[in-house]
């Protein structure tokens, strides 16, 4: 009997140790946070999802993989909206801020450009 309790023990601290790398290994779902940005560029730029942006876009996504984070500022000209915007990324997160334009002009946003910053 105690050794059969002892096989049931182990087998459960297998099954933890298995669940508890797993979620370790899913942790970093660095690929959802990536799709997201590229999605938004899609469909928040004001020509379409293949416009010269969205690839100049996703040329950044690429090399913004290498790096801890990578923030734009995109101008109020390349949006649907009209309105001026702050986009964050790291491994596991994207936001977007949309920035009224006096919050814009203190940035010195400008209308017509996109501006990467890596971390």
């Amino acid at each position: 009997m105690a050794n059969v309790i002892s096989k049931l023990i182990l087998v459960v601290v297998i099954l933890l140790c298995t669940a508890f790398t797993s979620f370790a290994e899913d942790k970093p779902v660095t690929v959802t946070s990536y799709e997201k940005a590229a999605t938004w560029m899609k469909e928040n730029n004001k020509w379409g999802p293949e416009a010269g942006i969205v690839k100049s876009f996703n040329q950044d996504l690429e090399q913004a993989k290498k790096k801890k984070k990578a923030t734009w500022e995109i101008g109020w000209g390349l949006t649907k909206s009209k309105s001026a915007y702050f986009l964050q990324l790291t491994a596991d997160g994207f936001t977007v801020t949309e920035l009224t334009p006096e919050e814009a002009a203190k940035r010195g946003i400008q209308e017509m450009r996109k501006e990467l910053v890596f971390y």
